[in-house]
Parts: structure tokens; C-alpha cells; sequence
């Protein structure tokens, strides 16, 4: 009786993992490539993509001349380009192979990305920019201009450009920015705060000067 309900349980079980693979969305690349994926963003040049399996929010990014047609769970077929075997013939998507062995190259190489870039984020990033508007929207006299200001500050992402970066081309790299922004920020709202501190120091002190002047 036992063995029979876990015979039971271990069929229900597969039954189930198997509905959840065939739920998700498929991507069939133009070399015969299955990716199974739950996530999918269609950009100009290219596709990003979040892979079924992962329990991390990294997305993969491929090229739409990659891409030969996605198949959506709810059955919905998005064709891209044809599929080509190895004769140059062009075929249906069938039953290629799943996570190959560039695939799982390109999943390590973003994740390199990321970790380079948030590296780099806190290498490289200053927050002076941030410290200085604070500085001067909070000196100047305007009442709540430097708290609405400085919370402005604080909440925008960061940008990185050209002078913050070891190389200019990781500026196109979609992980390395998302890395470098995740770390950067903390130290963006750091010091916009302590800009706000030296502004509302400054607009004391001035206006302290100013009463001494005019009782004078």
C-alpha cells in the first residue's frame, strides 16, 4: 500500500513538473537551439530574456539575427527568422537541444558582467556630482527647495559615463551597467546627503552673517 501512494505521489509529481515545462515559452534559435525561458523583452537590435531554471533576475541577451521564432505558452508563435540545419535547408524548429554548451558560456560571461560592473561601481564612482547639487539647491534660500532637491537626487539612478568607467565599450554592455548602478547608488545617496548637511551649514552660516550685518 505504501509503495503504491509513493509510486502515486512520484507520477503526480512528474505530471506536474511536466505541465510547468510546457507552460513556460520557447525560444528556437536559427542553429536549432531550444531555450526554455519565462521572460521575454523585445528590444531594436535585440532579445532579452529571463531562463526558466534561474531563480535570479539576471536576464541573457541575444541577437534577433539569432533568433529563429519564439513559441509563447499560450500557444502564440512569433517568427523571426528561418531555421537553417546544418545543409543550409531551412526547417521547422523540432527538437533541438536545450541549455548547449555556448549557452551556458554566455549565462557565466553576464554574470561576469555584473559582478565586473558592480566592482567597477564602487571602484570608480565618487558621488560629487550628487554632493554638488545638493549643495547648491540646499544653500540656497529657498524653504524645502534643498529636502525636495536632495531626495530628487538621491532616488535617480545612477548614470555612468565615460569618466567613470576603466573602458567606454562596458557602456554597452547591458549587464556591467546593471551592476554598476547597483553599486553605485548607496554611495550616490550618501553623499547627496551629506551635500544637503553642507548646504543647510552654509545657508546658516549666511544668514547668521546677514543678521550680524543688519544689527550691526
Amino acid at each position: 500500500m505504501k509503495n503504491k501512494m509513493k509510486i502515486s505521489a512520484l507520477v503526480i509529481g512528474l505530471l506536474f513538473l511536466g505541465s510547468m515545462v510546457s507552460a513556460q515559452h520557447r525560444i528556437y534559435l536559427v542553429n536549432g537551439t531550444q531555450l526554455l525561458t519565462d521572460s521575454t523583452m523585445f528590444g531594436i537590435l535585440d532579445i532579452k530574456y529571463h531562463v526558466a531554471a534561474e531563480n535570479d533576475t539576471l536576464f541573457h541577451t541575444l541577437q534577433r539575427n539569432e533568433v529563429a521564432q519564439i513559441r509563447y505558452k499560450n500557444g502564440v508563435v512569433y517568427s523571426i527568422n528561418p531555421m537553417n540545419d546544418n545543409n543550409g535547408v531551412v526547417n521547422e524548429p523540432s527538437t533541438p537541444q536545450t541549455y548547449p554548451v555556448e549557452f551556458v558560456a554566455s549565462r557565466k560571461n553576464s554574470k561576469e558582467m555584473f559582478k565586473k560592473g558592480y566592482e567597477e561601481g564602487l571602484m570608480y564612482y565618487d558621488g560629487k556630482k550628487a554632493r554638488n547639487t545638493a549643495i547648491v539647491l540646499t544653500a540656497i534660500p529657498i524653504p524645502l527647495l534643498g529636502l525636495v532637491g536632495t531626495s530628487a537626487v538621491s532616488i535617480a539612478p545612477v548614470n555612468p559615463h565615460v569618466n567613470t568607467v576603466s573602458d567606454t565599450k562596458l557602456l554597452t554592455n547591458a549587464q556591467y551597467v546593471a551592476g554598476y548602478k547597483k553599486a553605485a547608488h548607496p554611495e550616490k545617496v550618501r553623499k547627496a546627503w551629506k551635500g544637503f548637511l553642507i548646504g543647510g551649514a552654509i545657508k546658516i552660516t549666511g544668514m547668521i552673517m546677514l543678521v550680524v550685518a543688519v544689527a550691526g
